[in-house]
């Protein structure tokens, strides 16, 4: 008995996956987006993307990889109509004046029905604006651990410290403690308005080697006072002081 050939029927069942697969592809719906990246940063469907000034290409924000850009629309947070992306070469750019300070805003990317939308929030940081307080707190760390007070209570806007004669009195108690400060300070975030600076800041404090204080988004304001950054107003005057209890109450428009 002559033995029957299987490649037909193996042939009939490579074809039958084919079809089935074309017709898988036909029936997904054309999303017309494979990636999006923000200034060559990959963002996620939903997710995050932080940039700095450096980032920036020309005062705009760049968004790329569109495969299919004839029907996409962008919204800016705090925005109430969809704008048609102007796309060139699989990419668009929007406006951006970032101004001072760090700044949260949101772009959502849609195609239409059934297609893949995105929702990234950009988070902007003026690095230069973060250097200059960066280095303002390292000043202020410096005289702190060397307990200059005089030099220390420089960096205060006396006048306009809430109830600055206490703090004083109290800072005077903690350097008279002849304790071994150590003091770590990072600047979380930073909204700059005219003259006035409000920055959220992490630190971790330690003296005498066994003891410390952590504090995390303790708000810290400044003012500028004749081209300089004085502190105003402390939220957890632990920051400075050993013995401290946390929020005064005296901070206003947070």
């Amino acid at each position: 008995m002559e033995k029957r050939s299987h490649k037909p029927r193996l042939m009939r069942k490579a074809a039958a996956a084919v079809l089935l697969f074309m017709l898988s592809v036909a029936a997904s719906p054309d999303l017309g987006v494979d990636r999006v990246t923000v200034n060559h940063i990959p963002a996620p469907m939903l997710g995050e993307v932080q940039l700095t000034d450096r980032d920036l290409i020309a005062g705009r924000i760049q968004f790329s990889g569109f495969t299919d850009a004839s029907e996409i629309e962008y919204l800016l947070s705090a925005g109430k109509t969809w704008e048609t992306a102007v796309v060139t070469d699989s990419r668009f750019t929007f406006e951006f004046d970032p101004g001072e300070g760090s700044r949260d805003f949101t772009v959502l990317i849609r195609r239409g029905a059934g297609a893949a939308n995105y929702a990234v929030v950009i988070r902007f940081q003026n690095r230069r604006l973060y250097e200059i307080f960066q280095s303002l707190f390292d000043e202020i760390r410096d005289v702190y651990t060397d307990e200059r007070l005089s030099q220390f209570l420089g960096y205060f806007d006396k006048e306009n410290y809430d109830n600055f004669v206490l703090f004083q009195e109290r800072m005077e108690d903690t350097f008279d403690l002849n304790a071994a400060l150590n003091l770590q300070i990072q600047i979380a975030e930073i909204e700059v308005k005219d003259d006035v600076a409000l920055l959220r800041v992490d630190f971790r404090k330690r003296w005498d080697d066994a003891s410390q204080r952590r504090g995390a988004n303790n708000i810290v304001r400044f003012r500028k006072v004749d081209g300089r950054w004085l502190i105003t107003d402390i939220e957890d005057e632990a920051l400075y002081i050993i013995g401290a209890g946390t929020f005064r109450g005296n901070l206003t428009d947070r």
